[in-house]
């Protein structure tokens, strides 16, 4: 009589480590953290003209980023091509940003919706920065200090950086972080 080499153990304790595995796996690419879209999702999100204080501004098709961080969770944003425009609001708005969940952009909670981005020079120092969030009438939603990047050998005028749960938003040589 043989005698088998795998005992009757064996085969359950593998399919039941196979089926652990495929769990870790799937649960692990549907929390991933943030990630950045391309393609025709970005193309059918990205809007031709973004809507702030009575005016229809253009967004900047090639600074614009759609971010995902799960089902229905996305988030875009975009620089706005303000010339042209009032003295006012070229100097209020740098960029929009569109959330489908609520966020944090730099310490400020924002809701789900949309809302204009801006950067005004703190009082005091050379290159101290405050990065402003006001809804689409133009009232303040939230300020806080941003980053400034001085090593930065080659700034871009909108870049992201997806770290997990992060997202270094970079305006520049300015930095917030998205969570």
């Amino acid at each position: 009589m043989q005698r088998s080499l795998i005992s009757p153990r064996k085969p359950a304790l593998i399919t039941a480590t196979l089926m652990l595995l495929t769990a870790g796996i799937a649960w692990g690419q549907t929390h991933a953290g943030w990630q950045r879209l391309a393609g025709v999702k970005f193309k059918k999100a990205l809007p031709h003209n973004f809507y702030l204080e009575g005016n229809a501004i253009p967004i900047e098709r090639y600074h614009a980023v759609l971010l995902e961080n799960g089902p229905k969770q996305q988030v875009l944003i975009g620089l706005l091509a303000t010339s042209g425009y009032s003295s006012d609001i070229r100097q209020k708005y740098i960029g929009m940003l569109i959330t489908e969940t609520p966020i944090w952009v730099g310490g400020i909670h924002l809701g789900v919706g949309s809302y204009g981005l801006g950067f005004s020079k703190a009082p005091g120092a050379r290159h101290a920065l405050i990065f402003h969030v006001y809804n689409q009438a133009g009232q303040s939603q939230g300020t806080t200090h941003a980053a400034w990047d001085a090593s930065m050998r080659h700034p871009t005028p909108l870049r992201t950086l997806v770290q997990g749960s992060k997202v270094l938003i970079i305006f520049g040589r300015r930095k917030v972080v998205l969570k």
